[in-house]
């Protein structure tokens, strides 16, 4: 059985000083990321120097397959929720 990772998804708004296109809100996805001692924290913009550092991660407004050990380290940090079977 093959596991699926698609990342949670927040509405923002955009920047800028148009009230107009502040009434407007955008699907931002957002990259989960896995320190190397194993804990996972949320980050909607990334910098390099993060994912270089990450043991593992997964880019927002993607579907990711998943191995056993990264589903099980997934449910265990609490994002059950986002992880499908196909």
């Amino acid at each position: 059985m093959a596991y699926v990772l698609v990342p949670p998804i927040v509405d923002q708004v955009q920047m800028g000083t148009d009230r107009f296109a502040a009434r407007y809100l955008l699907p931002q996805g957002i990259t989960l990321i896995m320190r190397q001692d194993g804990s996972v924290y949320e980050r909607t913009y990334p910098s390099q120097d993060e994912l270089n550092a990450a043991a593992d991660f997964w880019l927002g407004g993607h579907r990711h397959p998943l191995t056993d050990p990264q589903r099980d380290a997934l449910v265990s940090a609490g994002y059950a929720d986002f992880i499908h079977e196909e």
